[in-house]
């Protein structure tokens, strides 16, 4: 016969056997679930969502961590301007409902530049989601001295869940100044009207989502006209080029999104070279580019970029890489500095003063930026020359309106901390980087 004591101890024990089974009861009820639906879909079609979701078309026991994966998954479609789940009660049992709310899909395209005596003015439309699936249309007017426009069509997931394509046809009219360099047979350093025509494609392979290798090629034909000065006497350079050019490349995106904030990295690298037809020529360029993000605190936002891009060096009146407001260096003006290598950090720290879930936000923010150039016939040793390397700094506002995919309006002011005379205001629409 047991004694009262121990008679206690499996009372204690059994009973807590009960309760430890009632509760894993209970959660695996929770669970256990009949069917799985995404509800708020109308201009996005569900079998692309289900390419890239776990739970969809699963049934029973659906671990929570996996739930909370495809909530990411969607947000990181960035098409949608909420995304939440909840359990919903039926007939046929308890139900897993992904709850979305879509993005108004086209946008329009506005930008501006105001630094120094430059002007710069964007203005075009574009959908990113034109067919329901993730498909990109661009279409924009640029002046930029002169006018150009680009047309682009593209879907990384336009045939599947890995293969996409993309299309591009593009005339960059530009007023360019010119690299003069030792022995060089052209000495004037006057300003060229360029003119680029280009059409381009490119092959998308994504073994994972957002692990993506592109292969492509560009027809381009060039012109390139010679300003001269007033009263000059001498006959203006004036001569065409028709290149052919191929490009490879890889990105790996591990940014997460939620509202307006990011966390995580992306890493992308891409080789090009181009072949000129007559006079017989080769050029080849490499660029890598690191880009890190972390959610500080809940309201903040820290953000980084590192770049270096490199290419044939040798004499060239147009080297591969510039200093530009719209590039690399916030307020320092129009292709102010030209190399045919570069090194640049970008540092941006945000701060959210207005957050409305179902509207946008308003964020104040600093940002760094420094970059130097390598100029023709240069090494390591000759970066961060004076004239080739700016540090600019400053503050600006970004007004963000969730509904629209990337509907981010941004204004920078930045100075040039080395040299102030480079200082102006930088305005358009997405982040910067």
């Amino acid at each position: 016969m047991l004694s009262p004591r121990k008679s206690h101890y499996i009372d204690f024990i059994f009973f807590t056997f009960l309760f430890i089974a009632f509760s894993c009861h209970n959660v695996l009820a929770q669970n256990n679930i009949s069917s799985v639906e995404i509800k708020g879909l109308k201009k996005t079609n569900l079998g692309f969502c289900a390419d890239f979701l776990e739970c969809l078309g699963e049934t029973g026991n659906i671990p929570e961590d996996a739930i909370q994966r495809d909530v990411q998954q969607l947000w990181n479609l960035g098409l949608f301007a909420d995304v939440n789940y909840e359990y919903v009660d039926s007939d046929e049992g308890k139900k897993l409902v992904f709850n979305v709310k879509e993005k108004f899909y086209w946008l329009p395209i506005l930008g501006a530049d105001f630094s120094n005596d430059n002007f710069r003015f964007t203005l075009g439309m574009l959908n990113y989601n034109l067919d329901g699936r993730g498909t990109f249309l661009k279409s924009a007017w640029h002046f930029y001295d002169r006018h150009s426009f680009e047309i682009t069509l593209a879907n990384p997931y336009w045939f599947s869940d890995r293969w996409g394509m993309q299309f591009d046809l593009t005339r960059l009219a530009t007023l360019e100044p010119t690299q003069t360099y030792e022995n060089s047979a052209y000495t004037r350093e006057n300003d060229f009207n360029v003119t680029k025509w280009n059409v381009g494609n490119l092959v998308f392979f994504s073994p994972k989502f957002r692990q993506t290798f592109f292969a492509g090629g560009n027809y381009l034909n060039e012109r390139y006209q010679e300003i001269l000065k007033p009263n000059e006497n001498a006959e203006a350079v004036d001569f065409m080029a028709v290149k052919a050019l191929a490009k490879i490349g890889f990105q790996l995106n591990n940014i997460d999104y939620y509202y307006h904030w990011r966390s995580g990295w992306m890493a992308t690298s891409i080789f090009e070279t181009v072949y000129t037809f007559d006079p017989s020529d080769w050029f080849w360029k490499w660029i890598g580019d690191m880009r890190f993000y972390k959610r500080v605190g809940g309201k903040h936002n820290f953000s980084s970029r590192f770049f270096v891009g490199t290419s044939t060096n040798q004499p060239m009146p147009f080297p591969a890489f510039v200093h530009d407001n719209y590039v690399n260096l916030r307020g320092v003006g129009n292709r102010v500095g030209r190399g045919i290598g570069e090194l640049t950090c970008n540092f941006e720290w945000q701060s959210t003063v207005l957050f409305k879930k179902h509207l946008g936000a308003i964020e104040l923010g600093v940002f760094t930026d420094a970059s130097t150039l390598m100029p023709i016939g240069g090494g390591l040793d000759d970066l961060f020359q004076e004239d080739l390397t700016h540090l600019t700094m400053g503050g600006g506002l970004r007004i963000h309106a969730f509904k629209f995919y990337h509907g981010v309006l941004r204004i920078d002011y930045g100075v040039d901390v080395l040299n102030p005379s480079y200082n102006g205001f930088v305005i358009g629409l997405s982040h910067f980087f």
